[in-house]
């Protein structure tokens, strides 16, 4: 029999846990106070905030330029490279960052880099249970240090990126997949979108696991959670998609859609995009045609892949991208190993989150001015992790339809 853990016991930990949200919290206000940078939580606190308290469009010109001059005290010059501080995310995403919008700006984005320290954590926790690896607690207790400390997951907390809570709620939608949640896994796999390119692939996966599956609770839960926040929205401001389209159309042109020459010798700066486009989209639809009719371990494999691929996406339309989504890749990998070889896995596991943290540093150490590391190297990272995937896919998915039965039994078919 398992010994309960004492109330005095898990009293201790909330506090400890509550104290250490409220530190965090001091930590960030003292930044936020202190530190005026270009970030993605900006432009998005100033739209929610002239939506709230003023009324105005968060894709109306003058919000962009209120935070231009926060900035820059002016208006920015895109041939600086300076950010021109758009909006640009769909409207349904201002159910998150409206609560932020009725605080002043140094207190939100604290509070919002809280939030997204609390997110990369849990996803790593979550990341553990879709990899089917239960390591030992220092092991565990690396990963998750691993999901903040390395470069990606830092950057983003500084930024303000909302690809952190976008990855939980991705990696919580398919672990409630994988416990029959099905009602509550429609509801995140939609809210995931927040994030579009990552989380609309994932939506695509789920929906073609969940239709191969028969599980229609998934597909109604997502698509009636996806159309009533378009409906709202809609009703909230009419006219926003096309505002939306307009402001995305500049957003990726200055974000560096456009490769360079230079960069890929063997084809023309207008055809190779198209092309990496075309055969991102075609790999994921092979993945999402392997985990046809196949088990959790299936979609899990394939959704890891998805967010991988995506990832590489995002890089060729803007040029640029967060790279969390590869978390749950790098976890899967590695959990992998650690299984295959329980021996001498968990050291190698373990060296190996090091060293790809350490790794995720290098290419700012010789990029002091913290711009895009650029196509060709932002696009090994992914590359290889979707190598790596395809190597562990034969043990990663294999067993999957023995333990799906012991979880769907009597509950369907």
């Amino acid at each position: 029999m398992r010994s309960r853990t004492p109330g005095w016991v898990a009293g201790l930990f909330l506090l400890l846990g509550v104290g250490l949200m409220v530190g965090m919290g001091i930590a960030n206000l003292r930044f936020t106070q202190t530190v005026q940078d270009a970030n993605a939580f900006l432009p998005r606190w100033e739209g929610a905030n002239a939506w709230l308290t003023r009324g105005i469009s968060p894709y109306d010109p003058q919000v962009s330029h209120l935070a231009q001059r926060q900035l820059y005290g002016r208006a920015a010059d895109p041939d600086q490279g300076e950010d021109l501080a758009l909006f640009a995310y769909p409207l349904p995403a201002m159910l998150l960052y409206a609560p932020f919008g009725a605080f002043a700006y140094p207190v939100a984005r604290a509070a919002w880099m809280t939030l997204l320290e609390l997110a990369l954590p849990l996803a790593a926790l979550l990341g553990l249970r879709l990899a089917g690896w239960r390591p030992p607690v220092l092991l565990a207790a690396l990963s998750v240090a691993f999901s903040v400390a390395w470069a990606p997951g830092f950057r983003s907390i500084v930024a303000g990126s909302p690809a952190a809570l976008a990855l939980l709620f991705s990696l919580s939608a398919l672990v409630c997949v994988e416990r029959n949640f099905d009602p509550v896994a429609g509801v995140l796999f939609a809210l995931a979108v927040i994030d579009p390119a990552p989380g609309g692939l994932l939506l695509i996966s789920a929906l073609v696991w969940a239709v191969s599956r028969r599980r229609w609770v998934i597909v109604a839960s997502s698509l009636v959670t996806a159309s009533l926040l378009i409906a709202t929205s809609l009703v909230l401001l009419p006219g926003w998609p096309l505002a939306w389209l307009q402001q995305l159309a500049g957003w990726i042109g200055l974000g560096g859609s456009t490769m360079p020459s230079s960069t890929w010798p063997i084809l023309g700066p207008g055809v190779l995009p198209e092309i990496l486009t075309a055969g991102l989209l075609l790999a994921c639809a092979w993945a999402w045609w392997r985990s046809w009719g196949g088990g959790v371990r299936w979609l899990a494999w394939s959704a890891v892949f998805t967010l991988a691929l995506a990832d590489w996406l995002t890089l060729a339309a803007v040029g640029r991208s967060s790279s969390v989504s590869l978390l749950p890749a790098i976890l899967l990998i590695l959990g992998t190993w650690a299984r295959r070889a329980p021996r001498w896995g968990p050291w190698i596991s373990g060296a190996s989150l090091v060293l790809v943290a350490l790794a995720s540093w290098t290419p700012f150490l010789f990029n002091r001015s913290g711009s895009p590391v650029g196509v060709t190297a932002g696009s090994a990272v992914p590359l290889l992790a979707a190598l790596g995937l395809l190597w562990v896919r034969w043990w990663a998915t294999r067993g999957a339809d023995i333990r799906d039965l012991a979880l769907e039994t009597g509950v369907r078919e």
